[in-house]
């Protein structure tokens, strides 16, 4: 995995680097988050795709992270109370395990739909058996 960082780049540029991207790639396994100062994109470290973010990330000013790999923790959709409270405490042991097992995350996302953790290489094999 890869994590690129564009630092307040406008979504317009940032719709050009991903055009570039899905042109070359279609099947084409990433994430993105984006907060009103930057945009994070995950994305499966592909030689073609490399390419592409490295003269991107020159271009707008991106930072790039390799090395990486991500795990993927699907939660249940929430039609009602009970399952909020599901995923409370999913949050809730997910974050305990990390906490407990001193996993060093890189990055952590979490979304209605899943939480997203980002960690070394080296490391994410190791924590798979938690």
């Amino acid at each position: 995995m890869m994590d690129v960082d564009f630092n307040e780049l406008k979504y317009d540029q940032f719709s050009v680097i991903l055009d570039e991207i899905f042109e070359k790639e279609t099947n084409l396994n990433y994430n993105l988050f984006q907060t009103d100062k930057q945009i994070r994109l995950l994305l499966d470290d592909v030689e073609e795709v490399r390419n592409i973010v490295m003269k991107a990330s020159k271009k707008f000013d991106g930072k790039i992270k390799d090395g990486l790999s991500k795990i993927t923790i699907t939660v249940p959709s929430l039609l009602d109370k009970n399952s909020k409270k599901m995923y409370h405490n999913i949050i809730s042991s997910v974050s305990a395990i990390i906490y407990n097992s001193r996993i060093e995350l890189q990055d952590a996302f979490y979304t209605p739909d899943e939480i997203v953790l980002v960690l070394e290489d080296t490391d994410a094999a190791r924590h798979m058996n938690y």
